[in-house]
């Protein structure tokens, strides 16, 4: 039986780590992967299917401050705006 990916990513300080929603470890879910900021991937689990890491590659592509800014949440948007009037 094949393993299940729901695959999620969060950015943090160090980069974005990618985690799978449909396997729980320690009450949290399973981390996957790591980009670095500078876009070098880093995998932590083995045997991943290739459509699971081309969705990581993915992730790692850079992408515009517009398309970013065209994604962000309503919190990111009041920081954002609250960062940019100091």
């Amino acid at each position: 039986m094949s393993k299940k990916y729901d695959l999620g990513a969060c950015m943090k300080g160090n980069g974005t780590t990618v985690y799978n929603r449909a396997h729980e470890e320690n009450g949290d879910y399973k981390n996957v992967a790591h980009i670095s900021d500078k876009g070098k991937i880093t995998y932590w689990e083995e045997d991943l299917p290739e459509e699971e890491i081309r969705e990581i590659e993915r992730l790692g592509d850079p992408v515009s401050y517009t398309h970013l800014r065209a994604h962000e949440t309503v919190l990111e948007l009041v920081c954002r705006l609250l960062l940019e009037k100091k």
